[in-house]
């Protein structure tokens, strides 16, 4: 099982910090020192993040990515139908 990551700043330090995840989600430096200092990420950020945490055996809490929520959370629910 992935270590699950609780903070925007313990992915940074996972991912090699700001230049690297910045590089990685293809933005601008200073935009990526702004989710660190705010502690999330914007959901176009997700793929490329979970895939290289993922090529570590890494992981992150989806509460991280807070516009991603409505929509994390109704999927769980479609998938809890019977």
């Amino acid at each position: 099982m992935a270590k699950i990551l609780r903070s925007a700043e313990e992915v940074f330090d996972a991912l090699g910090g700001v230049a690297s995840v910045a590089s990685m989600t293809g933005t601008k430096y200073t935009r990526a020192h702004n989710w660190r200092a705010f502690g999330y990420f914007p959901a176009n950020s997700y793929r490329a993040i979970k895939s290289a945490l993922a090529a570590k055996g890494l992981d992150a809490e989806e509460a991280l990515w807070p516009e991603m929520l409505p929509a994390v959370l109704t999927s769980v629910d479609n998938e809890a139908q019977p």
